[in-house]
């Protein structure tokens, strides 16, 4: 069966059955197989669909076989049946996992610890045989070893019963479906099958599992069951099982039987300790306070790091860990530090001093992830981390240069994190060129091309964001291709997803907000839903293969928040609050269950917004009560790291929402205060950036709203002024962002008893209108409006003509369309009615 890549979006079938297939995990002589998702929601768990030929009398038989088995080390049977076509399907548990001579290989094992877990696999298959069921088409492939390191058979989509061959059935139907190098000359010839075809299977497996670690031993037991001569082989899978145990033992495989040298050297072997401990001990003692001094450095070096980078990455994926993690990396981090001050300290314990940094930098505040909450320390660490690393190892200098960027964009730095994370495209893409066919190159261009899409979609470069998601998902499909049923490439498919909808859904809202074109925002606000609940799909079969992950759990709930803005957006309300729902659900559960996490905490700050936006029409008691909890959350966090100025802008971006729709009042006036101080608290963390003293004055202005609708006409009129003059100051900057011009615009517009107002708001919007040269399809939304205000209007369809064009999807309306949408937003032409974009 060879893979294809996954979500080839026309040709995935809307339903199977009870299924909804969400991907193609590969397709062969026998039909296609599925990654696939039950229907009903409360039953909502993935499935492995195998879409077969029309299901006969002894296929059915057969399957009800399959569903007998159970075992440990098998994919469960879950259901058959006939699909809307009449083609039969096969439900099988679905299992995420590595093949398993590729999970020896990542492993490292040992030659004795992969037939350990080659004996598993065995004992499934014998059990198989017991139940008279033959798998027939048994590969590495379809032995994945899963996130608790157990082997797992799957695809029994071939498999036929011991007493249909009994009868005289012959093996001819399946030559067609066989695997090249696993199928049994028998099965070739299209003869009637016994357990020796899948004896013959499991002897090439075993040469897979041990690669270059077999030995002679080993080599003899896989050419036993590989014999050409079916009567040849072992008589069943116990008797190799048997076999292998005694190699294991230092016992001579009845394979090797022969020559008495060879048993006897074995025997030997097996009493090796006894025979010469009187004679080893002495220098075995000997030798080891000889080295004692020298590996005491190398030993503890080693101890610091194992702890460091190997316990810290097993606890991060537990909810809870997040306190205990934080002792360990600071005990482990102090160890390593002093031993690379000490003299000779060698490149080894430099590279894992800067792993250290690394995972410190990754515990205090990487962003999506279980953390701290202390971004500027993690910024710190993690450019420590970067600086060691690039003279030592490329590949992960490129890991800490993608952490470095994802921070600076937490922390709003977008011309740095842009910078950072193009340096780490272009190196982690160099890298790629020299190993095409590395997954691992592969999926750090992957991450670094989505990291560095994340800036410019903040910056609101919606096409410089599209096309490097669109390179990320990709990859990420070639990737998830390639290995199915690997977490880490479904986790890097559901991303990708997950940010091209992004884009879909900012297009759709600038296409309504800010060009006033609902009509044509409607087919992306779908697109947005669609990719959406691709991303949330992946995300449920990340929680079913690996249910204690963190990460997983708090993607879930993310992409649930998500989903839930766009189907809200585009008009489906109970299905928005349901998905909104699940997200606060998910994302209150990892709060308590790791108290220090401020990530999680952070998250379900966000899930309160997201409901609550999704309640304001319906619900406004829910929607307050929501709003509060978010906000809360948000003060906590304000306080906990000051210098977070993401939180900082959302927390003020949930006050400004809750004041909207707030009556006049205290309550009104605190929220307007708080939101003021929260902009001031971030123009002092960057006072050097525009937007955040832009802030500050908005907010300003908001608080004058307040007050005058409270009745206190001497503080409006004060705060507008002082907000009045701090954004004139912004926009008679040279080159000042048409943005700022416009927002200046409607702080001297809202000014009437301010001398000049009026015509201070009439210059800035000239000025706005003059940025007609915009290549950015909101800053042409902004210069577009400009031009309307003025009465301007072939320079205003101009504007927004060179906008919609600026989008991913371009968009092309009669220049009536576009008419009709800058009245709709704002009035007559010639009105410069005060307002944003």
């Amino acid at each position: 069966m060879m893979p294809r890549a996954l979500f080839l979006e026309p040709a995935l079938p809307p339903r199977i059955g009870p299924y909804r297939p969400i991907a193609e995990l590969g397709r062969g002589g026998m039909g296609v197989v599925y990654l696939a998702l039950r229907a009903d929601p409360p039953l909502e768990r993935p499935v492995a669909l195998k879409l077969l030929p029309r299901l006969s009398g002894a296929r059915s038989a057969e399957a009800r076989a399959l569903a007998r088995l159970e075992h440990p080390h098998i994919a469960r049977f879950l259901d058959a049946g006939t699909a809307e076509d009449g083609r039969g399907y096969l439900a099988m548990q679905y299992i995420a996992g590595i093949p398993i001579d590729a999970w020896c290989e990542e492993q490292r094992l040992s030659a004795p610890e992969r037939v350990k877990l080659f004996l598993k696999a065995c004992a499934a298959v014998s059990y198989a045989h017991q139940q008279l069921v033959l798998l027939c088409d048994l590969k590495p492939a379809h032995i994945l070893v899963d996130a608790a390191g157990e082997p797992q058979l799957l695809d029994f989509g071939i498999a036929r019963l011991l007493d249909s061959h009994a009868a005289g059935e012959g093996g001819g139907g399946l030559a067609a479906y066989m695997t090249p190098g696993y199928a049994s000359p028998e099965q070739t010839r299209g003869e009637p099958l016994t357990t020796a075809s899948d004896v013959y299977a499991l002897g090439a497996i075993l040469r897979r599992v041990l690669g270059p670690a077999g030995s002679p031993d080993l080599e003899a037991i896989a050419a036993k069951a590989q014999a050409p001569d079916a009567g040849a082989r072992y008589s069943s899978v116990d008797a190799l099982a048997q076999d292998l145990r005694r190699s294991l033992n230092f016992r001579p495989p009845l394979a090797r039987a022969g020559p008495w040298p060879h048993r006897a050297r074995l025997l030997f072997r097996r009493q090796r300790t006894l025979l010469l401990a009187g004679t080893l001990w002495q220098m075995r003692r000997a030798q080891r306070a000889a080295r004692l001094a020298e590996q005491r450095g190398t030993a503890l070096q080693q101890l610091a790091a194992a702890d460091l980078l190997q316990l810290d990455s097993a606890i991060a994926r537990l909810p809870g860990g997040t306190r205990v993690r934080e002792q360990m990396v600071d005990d482990s981090l102090a160890r390593l530090e002093r031993l690379a001050r000490e003299p000779g300290a060698n490149a080894a314990a430099r590279y894992d001093l800067a792993l250290g940094y690394l995972k410190l930098a990754q515990l205090q505040g990487a962003p999506y992830q279980a953390n701290l909450g202390r971004t500027q320390q993690a910024l710190a660490s993690a450019e420590q981390a970067l600086r060691m690393l690039r003279p030592l190892d490329a590949e992960q200098a490129v890991e800490a240069e993608m952490l470095v960027g994802r921070i600076e964009t937490r922390l709003e730095r977008y011309a740095a994190a842009e910078s950072t994370l193009r340096e780490a495209l272009r190196a982690a893409a160099a890298a790629l060129q020299q190993r095409p066919a590395d997954a691992a190159a592969q999926q750090q261009v992957a991450a670094a091309a989505l990291a560095l899409g994340d800036p410019l979609l903040y910056q609101q470069h919606l096409r410089q964001a599209s096309r490097l998601y669109a390179r990320a998902l990709a990859l990420s499909r070639a990737l998830a291709a390639r290995a199915p049923s690997d977490v880490n490439a479904l986790y890097g498919l559901s991303t990708a997803y997950y940010r091209r909808a992004g884009v879909e859904f900012d297009e759709a809202e600038a296409l309504r907000l800010r060009f006033g074109q609902p009509g044509a925002a409607a087919p992306q606000y779908r697109r947005a839903v669609s990719d959406y609940r691709r991303a949330r799909d992946l995300s449920v079969v990340l929680l079913e293969a690996a249910p204690g992950r963190e990460e997983y759990q708090r993607w879930n709930a993310g992409v649930d928040c998500d989903l839930a803005a766009a189907l809200a957006a585009a008009g489906a309300y109970p299905a928005a609050l349901a998905a909104a729902s699940k997200g606060v659900n998910g994302a209150a559960a990892l709060a308590a269950a790791d108290p220090a996490n401020r990530e999680a905490e952070f998250d379900l700050a966000v899930a309160y917004g997201a409901r609550a936006q999704m309640e304001l029409q319906r619900a406004p008691a829910a929607a307050r009560a929501d709003f509060e909890q978010a906000e809360a959350l948000g003060e906590k966090l304000a306080a906990a790291d000051p210098a977070d100025v993401e939180n900082i802008g959302r927390l003020r971006g949930m006050l400004l929402i809750d004041l909207e729709h707030r009556p006049a009042g205290k309550k009104r006036n605190r929220l307007a205060r708080r939101a003021l101080g929260l902009a001031q608290q971030s123009e002092r963390l960057d006072p050097l950036r525009p937007l955040a003293a832009a802030s500050v004055a908005d907010s300003g202005a908001d608080l004058a709203a307040s007050l005058l609708a409270a009745g206190d006409a001497a503080g409006a009129r004060a705060r507008l002024q002082q907000a009045r003059l701090r954004m004139e100051r912004l926009a008679r900057r040279p080159a000042a962002d048409v943005n700022l011009l416009l927002s200046a615009a409607r702080i001297e517009a809202a000014a009437p008893a301010v001398a000049r107002s009026r015509e201070a708001a009439r210059e800035f919007l000239q000025e706005a209108a003059n940025g007609g040269g915009c290549t950015n399809a909101f800053d042409c939304a902004t210069v577009s409006a400009a031009n309307w205000k003025l009465g301007r209007v072939e320079a205003a369809l101009g504007d927004a003509r060179r906008g919609l064009a600026a989008l991913p999807d371009p968009v092309k309306l009669s220049a009536a369309q576009m008419e009709h949408g800058l009245q709709r937003l704002w009035g007559s032409a010639g009105s410069a009615r005060a307002g944003h974009p």
